[in-house]
């Protein structure tokens, strides 16, 4: 029972499944729906945002800064972490 399992999860494409059930869709190089386990998910994630960021799109610089990604407002929410501050002249 535990090899099928393992052997169904680990198998990096799911037939008969739609797309959106899948955790790592349209991969950048090839295209595929693919169904990630742990590491290689963390792992996939990294690389993507790392290649984000090379390309200089406007997801990889939001990334980048720490700003929000997915079109939030940014006036009067998400203020933490952002900006250093003010710092006085030494007399």
């Amino acid at each position: 029972d535990i090899e099928k399992i393992k052997e169904y999860v680990g198998s990096r494409y799911y037939e008969g499944l739609p797309d959106w059930v899948l955790n790592h869709r349209n991969e950048i190089i090839s295209g595929e729906d693919l169904n990630l386990i742990s590491n290689d998910l963390t792992v996939q994630l990294q690389e993507d945002l790392n290649f984000m960021k090379k390309m200089k799109s406007y997801k990889g610089v939001r990334h980048e800064t720490g700003h929000k990604v997915r079109g939030q407002r940014t006036k009067a929410n998400g203020r933490h972490g952002l900006a250093i501050g003010v710092i006085k002249k030494k007399e």
